[in-house]
């Protein structure tokens, strides 16, 4: 008697259709890192996929739209900025802890290739720039509040507003991430935990 295949269980209408943006997504981030985000078409995407441009559109309205998801499904977490909203703790020590978290999170080049290319790319598209940003500040508008409220829970005074050190932060860790992605030997845990630490306190 000769071996039945395995059937694969049919798949509802709404796993279908995560399987589709996820496929997207995936499409979108290696065709983004092969030919620049500026070269890449909502076209493109679709005809490497074998579907349609509805079928991508159904998905993400406008390409702003994909370059955001594939941003977020890429970017490295605000997770980051946890320990320094640690309530009770002094602030040199939630710096310290900061920049450990920085200094043993391990990005992919994938990761700092796909972010260089959304800079070029919101040089050149200033009305998205304007959205992602926007987000962004808002985002950041909270963790500053929350960064505060512990600071004056513990007595602690920044030499600039909270939502100015965590900008800063942002700049510092983002730059710190890609530099030991593209070139790990470049700079030790120490290294960064003493620049982020003095930089702050």
């Amino acid at each position: 008697m000769p071996a039945t295949k395995p059937r694969r269980a049919t798949l509802s209408r709404a796993d279908r259709a995560r399987e589709t943006r996820a496929a997207i997504l995936e499409t979108a981030t290696r065709l983004f890192l092969q030919s620049g985000i500026e070269a890449t078409s909502l076209d493109a995407v679709a005809a490497a996929l074998g579907l349609t441009k509805g079928a991508v559109y159904a998905n993400f309205p406008s390409k702003g739209a994909l370059v955001e998801a594939v941003a977020a499904a890429n970017s490295s977490s605000r997770t980051l900025f946890e320990p320094l909203l640690e309530p009770g703790v002094p602030l040199r020590k939630r710096v310290r802890a900061f920049a450990r978290r920085i200094a043993s999170t391990r990005v992919s080049r994938q990761v700092v290739l796909l972010d260089l290319e959304y800079v070029i790319y919101s040089a050149r598209n200033a009305r998205w720039s304007r959205g992602f940003e926007a987000d962004f500040e808002a985002e950041l508008e909270a963790l500053a509040a929350r960064f505060k409220a512990v600071n004056q829970a513990t007595g602690d005074r920044l030499p600039i507003p909270e939502v100015q050190a965590l900008r800063m932060l942002n700049v510092l860790g983002r730059g710190l991430l890609q530099e030991r992605a593209l070139h790990p030997r470049t700079l030790s845990a120490d290294d960064v935990a003493r620049m982020l630490e003095q930089a702050v306190t």
